[in-house]
């Protein structure tokens, strides 16, 4: 199984968290350095266009480091991405922080929360396994 964690680098200041669906995406853009929300996006969960708004904003922005929390829609995604020079974590749902009380949940404000804990390095990532040892049952 090969290990694809890594840690989010702050020479590279920008953080995208996504909250993916099997439909959608929502994307937030987050510079680090100046806790500015540089951009917030859905888009159809449509790996064609998510490589090329994402290519673009890498383009205006820098190296982008991008995360996902890790659900049914699988790994995909993350292994898209990363093929195409974008560097992507899936992270364990159990680690991502919920206040008690806060039950107001939407994709824009997930996919904010994931890109600023993943730059504060509040969040865990799991290691992706191998596409050959994903598809055997268990």
């Amino acid at each position: 199984m090969q290990n694809y964690i890594k840690t989010f680098n702050s020479a590279s200041s920008i953080s995208v968290g996504m909250d993916v669906h099997k439909k959608t995406i929502a994307f937030c853009v987050y510079h680090a350095k100046t806790g500015a929300v540089l951009d917030e996006r859905e888009l159809p969960h449509d790996l064609p266009k998510v490589i090329k708004y994402l290519q673009k904003v890498q383009t205006r922005h820098g190296q982008l480091h991008c995360c996902y929390e890790a659900s049914s829609c699988g790994f995909g995604l993350q292994r898209t991405l990363e093929a195409n020079g974008i560097s992507c974590e899936v992270i364990a749902p159990s680690s991502i922080p919920s206040r008690s009380g806060d039950r107001v949940k939407t994709d824009r404000r997930d996919a904010q929360k994931l890109a600023t804990l993943y730059v504060a390095g509040l969040l865990t990532p799991i290691s992706i396994p191998d596409e050959e040892l994903n598809l055997l049952p268990f």
